[in-house]
């Protein structure tokens, strides 16, 4: 099987390796600490057996420094790779490698919501459901989580949708380890910080 024999529509990079998804709806890994697989050869990519996301078609991926992430045709959400600060979403912490192989976060983490889009930093991760609703885990020492205070979020927490975001919510968000953006569907931009929590306006910023 060759990666390069097909379309890549999505790739992200983390600090030692990276992870690509095909027109076919194939992941892709590559690097050191790549997990779903252990390869001597971490300079190829190597495909994630289908079974691994139960047979599912793969639509996003993205992912961290130490973890990945992606969404299939049915809206659910797979995590896996470092978890000891929670960030894979399904609240099994742990002190060693973390999750291996894909894991599969219930739906009921969301309230039963499908998942619409996922952003990662090296040791949070933040999930916007088909409803709009932003929800966020993991490291938040310096407010960029959203959720008003500087408390880590060690297992997926509601920040809101269209009750704090307008309109109906949040379309998508980027994170680091530092602060975050986040955009809604009204076309305000809101940021959070360690100090900041507030809304910029599209228009204002051009």
């Amino acid at each position: 099987m060759n990666m390069w024999m097909t379309m890549i529509i999505m790739a992200a990079c983390g600090v030692s390796s990276s992870i690509a998804l095909t027109e076919a709806g194939e992941v892709w890994t590559c690097g050191k600490g790549q997990h779903a697989g252990t390869y001597a050869d971490e300079d190829l990519y190597h495909c994630i057996p289908a079974q691994h996301f139960h047979d599912k078609k793969i639509v996003m991926v993205t992912r961290s420094d130490y973890h990945m992430l992606s969404i299939d045709t049915e809206g659910m959400l797979w995590t896996w790779g470092d978890n000891r600060y929670g960030q894979l979403c399904c609240g099994a912490l742990d002190e060693g490698e973390g999750e291996t192989q894909p894991v599969l976060v219930p739906p009921a983490t969301f309230d039963g919501s499908k998942v619409a889009y996922v952003a990662a930093c090296s040791q949070s991760t933040m999930v916007v459901t088909a409803d709009g609703v932003l929800w966020v885990c993991n490291f938040g020492i310096c407010g960029q989580l959203g959720t008003g205070t500087n408390e880590n979020a060690l297992i997926p927490t509601r920040v809101g949708g269209s009750d704090r975001f307008g309109r109906e919510g949040v379309r998508m968000m980027s994170c680091s380890n530092k602060h975050s953006l986040i955009l809604g569907t009204d076309d305000r931009m809101w940021a959070c910080d360690l100090v900041h929590h507030f809304a910029l306006g599209m228009v204002d910023m051009m």
